[in-house]
């Protein structure tokens, strides 16, 4: 039985909306009793399960390289709570600093969806969303401060009490007001 770690910048790549990875200061902030997280996946034909994610207390730190004891009881049996893992930076999904340890002074990392289209009406009629979507991006100009992610948020059209359709206003952006 064997498993491996899951590289989290090619899963990232794969996922890029919902896959978050912590910023490379925390992981350069790393070290002896710090934990990070691992993604394990096992390759076991009779599993019940095909990986999880661990935690490990690091006790040595070389450059991009690291070590140290699972700290999880595994559902599996490949590993053991206590058993030597060898990993890379980029195998860390997830960290906990020491108690008492200060945290890297980090600027905020931007939002991603900065600007996704949404119905007006969804905005500011109270409008239920009926469609959620993802398109190609428009790429605008060069000189937008964020570009469309190319999701759309659409609401059902709303009802008047005279049973006429109201017409919903055009598309507009959630990082600029209409």
């Amino acid at each position: 039985m064997s498993y491996s770690l899951i590289h989290g910048p090619t899963r990232r790549s794969e996922a890029p909306y919902t896959f978050e990875l912590p910023q490379s200061e925390f992981i350069d902030a790393l070290g002896p009793g710090d934990h990070a997280k691992l993604g394990f996946e096992y390759d076991l034909p009779d599993g019940e399960f095909g990986g999880e994610r661990m935690w490990v207390l690091i006790d040595e730190v070389d450059g991009d390289r690291f070590s140290g004891t699972l700290d999880n009881m595994p559902a599996e049996d490949v590993l053991s709570c206590g058993d030597r893992v060898e990993f890379s930076r980029d195998h860390i999904l997830d960290f906990r600093y020491a108690e008492g340890k200060a945290r890297p002074s980090v600027p905020p990392r931007p939002d991603y969806f900065r600007r996704c289209m949404v119905d007006a009406c969804v905005l500011y009629d109270g409008v239920p969303v009926e469609y959620l979507y993802r398109e190609e991006p428009d790429l605008g100009q060069p000189d937008d401060e964020h570009a469309d992610s190319g999701w759309r948020i659409r609401g059902r059209r709303a009802m008047r009490r005279t049973k006429r359709w109201r017409i919903a206003k055009p598309l507009t952006s959630l990082s600029e007001p209409s």
